[in-house]
């Protein structure tokens, strides 16, 4: 029984055994198809995890994306191209803009400002019926439907179909509408605008240096990023490498990404919003640049993203509009709009004022600015920041100057001034201002560099391609020049008198003197363009050295006579006066000789003349309007004196002026009897009265003066007119004027002024 049992054990045992033994070889078997398995699909899982690596890196990038740009933006902001409070938009350009940022989201804005057009306008609709069956969009019409609408409509009044119709229906409003069609066709003209920069994907805004292209492009970036979209913001200078292949280094991908790269940038661009801003493409000069830039914006042009780069106006002819010609879809171009509304213009000036720590410049000084460019009125307050006394004057030299110094600082390796003076001497002796050839200017490898360096970083200088087509041979030419023409005049005028007292030290004084004035009369007999600049920054110079009789001899040699300044901009009509009332030293005596000459000419000139030196007076310039004094006294003829004094109406202001002049005169008035240091501008308006022969005139201004006799006596004993001298004597002894009291008359005077502001 024993046996039994252990035999009975034994094979349990082996049984077990067989069973233990067949589930690992089972569990082997299972483990190795698991691994044979795998190694066969390892490559799904490995693809797989990529993917999801690639959508985790696409929906997780933007910030990564948008940090470059922020640092680019910083970079701007560091090196001041960029400053926030400047920007305000002066004409229409960042509008346009935000059409092409929001897209089809804006159409209601179009459909409602063609819809106001017409509001309640029930005989225009009448009258258009027949050409014009629909004077309203619906909120729903497509953007196709908007365009098509407003052809029709420019259709109708550029072909004048509405003068076509029967007059005898609507006489009177066929009048009004004949007057006000050119507003209706420049309405629409703007709305159809609008709608082909929401269909476009790609915009080009080119200008002329300093005109604010990179101001704009900063603050177009900024907007975007507080509107969370996906910016690009590149800087054309700093690519140094195949245009696509730096375009993909901004998309920032992870280490493990990079080997599948190609496929991810344009997977990225088809399948998700991005803005990409190039500023400034006019500035890289490596090889293929231009071509590889335009033909990857070609292919990059979809749904999804958007394009806007910049460009100088000078560089955009030669260099790009034939690679722009070959594309597929072709940019909108927008030419930065010199247009600079009144309001916009304060504005500016305020924040400037805010931002450089400057008072707010006198008129006159601020009309120049704004009427050069952004550029000037950049350097004004670069050059004057932190101060509390401005050169009150148009020193428009002064800032060129501060400015090449600044210039100076920068580049210390090398000498600006050096660069500058080579390159007005090959202008002076080719006499060609527009452009030099950099090859004529050095042949310096080092120097060219230097030259190609300098002009792209700064607005003294710039540089182009010229294509020579006229030639027998075509061929291309790098050349230099520079972008303002008061600038190129300032440096031109700076190597003539380098160049003068070099000779006079070398013992030529007198051939150096006819040399000038031989170059001169080279530049009035040809009327080229440098003549007004080069006479001003040369007078002001020998003045300002004590060089008089080269002064004298400028003015003698009737350079001047023939320059008037014509433009409203203008502070003076003659340009001999602006130039001599431009320099900070005293007048002589010759000078203000001349300007007396040409006040019997230009009799207007003489209250514009009283405007400038008030405000200096006004300023805290003392003895300023003791000039016009000198100038009015010095008349020993009374027809002279009358004439000088004609532009003057028996009112006391001048016959050409405007309402906002004569509150300035309200205004100047008050200030005169709040400050009566100021005796100089009453006894000038007591000379006034008294020429043009007015009683009433005289006793409107007299009336203004407690001590009116004492102005009475100053003119009695300074003027070299006999006739007015009897005059001013015998209003003495007549006692007929009666003068007001201070208070009352600054009360009433100020009622005036607070009348006119208000209406």
């Amino acid at each position: 029984m024993d046996n039994s049992v252990n035999e009975i054990s034994i094979e349990e045992v082996v049984v077990e055994s067989a069973q233990t033994t067949s589930k690992q070889d089972s569990l082997i078997s299972t483990v190795s198809n698991y691994v044979s398995d795998f190694q066969n699909w390892w490559w799904l899982i490995v693809v797989c995890l990529i993917f999801l690596f690639v959508i985790i890196y696409f929906f997780s990038n933007k910030r990564r994306i948008n940090a470059l740009s922020k640092d680019k933006l910083q970079e701007f902001m560091k090196n001041k191209k960029y400053i926030p409070l400047l920007f305000v938009e002066l004409s229409n350009t960042k509008e346009l803009l935000r059409y092409f940022i929001y897209g089809i989201k804006w159409r209601k804005k179009i459909i409602s400002s063609f819809n106001y057009l017409y509001k309640g306008k029930k005989d225009f609709r009448k009258y258009s019926k027949q050409y014009l069956k629909h004077h309203r969009l619906s909120s729903f019409s497509s953007l196709v439907t908007i365009k098509n609408r407003i052809d029709k409509h420019l259709s109708y009044f550029s072909g004048h179909e509405y003068l076509k119709d029967s007059s005898s229906y609507f006489p009177d409003y066929k009048y009004t509408l004949d007057i006000n069609s050119y507003w209706y066709q420049e309405t629409l003209k703007t709305e159809k605008k609008k709608c082909e920069i929401i269909e476009s994907k790609f915009i080009l805004i080119k200008g002329t240096a300093g005109n604010g292209k990179t101001n704009l492009v900063c603050n177009i970036v900024d907007l975007l990023l507080k509107l969370k979209k996906r910016v690009i913001f590149i800087n054309a200078k700093d690519i140094q490498e195949p245009f696509r292949d730096y375009l993909l280094s901004r998309l920032n991908l992870y280490y493990f990404l990079k080997k599948i790269a190609s496929g991810i940038y344009y997977l990225f661009f088809k399948c998700f919003e991005t803005y990409i801003i190039i500023d400034a493409i006019n500035e890289n000069d490596a090889m293929d640049f231009s071509k590889q830039l335009f033909s990857e914006i070609d292919k990059l042009l979809t749904s999804k993203v958007k394009i806007i780069i910049t460009c100088r106006q000078e560089y955009f002819e030669q260099r790009f509009s034939s690679l722009i010609d070959d594309m597929n879809k072709k940019p909108y171009i927008i030419d930065l709009n010199y247009y600079r509304d009144i309001p916009a213009k304060e504005k500016l000036l305020e924040r400037y004022c805010k931002n450089f720590n400057v008072t707010k410049p006198l008129p006159f000084i601020s009309e120049q600015l704004f009427s050069t460019s952004l550029l000037l009125l950049r350097l004004y307050f670069e050059v004057n920041e932190g101060k509390t006394n401005q050169d009150i004057s148009l020193y428009r030299f002064k800032i060129y100057q501060e400015y090449i110094r600044s210039l100076e600082k920068k580049y210390s390796k090398e000498n600006v001034e050096e660069f500058i003076d080579m390159i007005s001497k090959k202008m002076i002796e080719k006499n060609i201002f527009n452009y030099i050839s950099i090859k004529e200017v050095t042949n310096n490898e080092q120097q060219i560099l230097f030259i190609r360096a300098i002009s792209d970083d700064n607005l003294l200088t710039g540089r182009k391609v010229i294509k020579n087509e006229n030639s027998i041979a075509e061929f291309s030419e790098e050349v230099v020049y520079f972008p303002f023409d008061e600038l190129r005049d300032y440096c031109l005028a700076r190597y003539l008198v380098i160049k003068f007292n070099k000779e006079i030290e070398e013992g030529n004084g007198n051939d150096s003197k006819e040399n000038l004035y031989a170059f001169l009369k080279s530049l009035k007999k040809g009327y080229l363009s440098p003549l007004e600049g080069i006479l001003h920054y040369l007078y002001l110079h020998f003045k300002a050295n004590k060089q008089i009789d080269i002064c004298k001899g400028l003015l003698a040699q009737d350079f001047y006579n023939d320059l008037w300044n014509h433009a409203q901009e203008r502070l003076f009509n003659s340009f001999a006066i602006s130039v001599i009332m431009d320099s900070e030293e005293e007048l002589e005596g010759f000078e203000l000789n001349y300007i007396a000459s040409i006040l019997l000419i230009e009799n207007r000139d003489i209250d514009n003349l009283f405007l400038y030196l008030f405000h200096q007076e006004k300023n805290g310039i003392k003895n300023k309007l003791i000039i016009l004094l000198k100038l009015v006294y010095s008349y020993s003829n009374y027809s002279d004196l009358k004439n000088v004094l004609g532009c003057y109406t028996s009112y006391g202001y001048p016959y050409y002026s405007r309402n906002e002049h004569i509150v300035e005169c309200l205004k100047r008035l008050l200030f005169s009897l709040r400050n009566e240091k100021c005796i100089d501008c009453q006894e000038y308006f007591a000379i006034i009265g008294i020429v043009i022969d007015d009683m009433y005139t005289l006793q409107n201004y007299m009336e203004l003066c407690p001590n009116y006799t004492s102005i009475l006596h100053n003119i009695i004993q300074n003027t070299n007119c006999i006739e007015l001298k009897n005059k001013a004597q015998n209003i003495l002894k007549s006692n007929v004027i009666q003068t007001y009291k201070k208070d009352t008359l600054i009360k009433e005077l100020e009622e005036e002024v607070l009348y006119y502001e208000k209406n």
